[in-house]
């Protein structure tokens, strides 16, 4: 950010504050991710509070969905005033940013529209093939337990985890060049370089 700041020859005096916008969920009172699964390792890391010690000042951190939508509502200044805006994110994951009235809505726990566990219900409908996406890590761990990748016993879909160590694992040993490991992760690259 200091960088930034020097290279684009920003004058300090002016930068009103900053804001850390990451994928959720996020913890409501920290504001520290809380279990995301498309973070691994970062969860319960107070991420405002790091980068404001950096910063010197303090920086609120908010779902990406919800920053999404107050900068749609920025940018379009008052024709957003009187409408109601849904914002759909489908990406790695999925989620939703809703703004009513101009007004964006964070919900109880600052997580409104979080729906990553969409993931499933959005794979295929293809008779006699798995409805989960690729790139859920859940659905990675089955079909490298079905297939016999994984001898361990199957984890719980909301024990994240347990699901999270079994990934890192599977990744770990395909980058080690375990053979059919690294055959089962080629198929899912964007995965094995995110968990390995």
């Amino acid at each position: 950010m200091r960088r930034l700041i020097r290279e684009q020859s920003i004058d300090e005096r002016r930068l009103a504050g900053a804001c850390l916008a990451i994928p959720g969920p996020l913890d409501p009172i920290s504001g520290a991710p809380d279990s995301p699964a498309w973070l691994p390792g970062w969860s319960a890391v107070p991420l405002g509070e790091v980068l404001g010690g950096h910063l010197e000042m303090s920086v609120p951190v908010v779902k990406d969905t919800l920053a999404a939508v107050i900068g749609e509502n920025w940018v379009r200044g008052g024709e957003t005033l009187d409408s109601t805006m849904i914002f759909v994110y489908v990406g790695t994951g999925t989620g939703l940013g809703l703004s009513i009235n101009g007004e964006p809505v964070r919900g109880f726990s600052g997580n409104s529209g979080e729906v990553g566990t969409m993931m499933t219900a959005l794979g295929s409908r293809t008779p006699g093939r798995h409805t989960g996406m690729d790139n859920d890590p859940a659905f990675i761990v089955e079909r490298a337990h079905g297939l016999g990748l994984q001898p361990e016993p199957l984890p719980q879909r909301t024990d994240y985890d347990a699901v999270e160590w079994r990934l890192e694992r599977l990744c770990a040993a395909a980058t080690q060049g375990d053979g059919a490991r690294m055959s089962f992760c080629a198929q899912r690259p964007r995965v094995w370089q995110n968990w390995s």
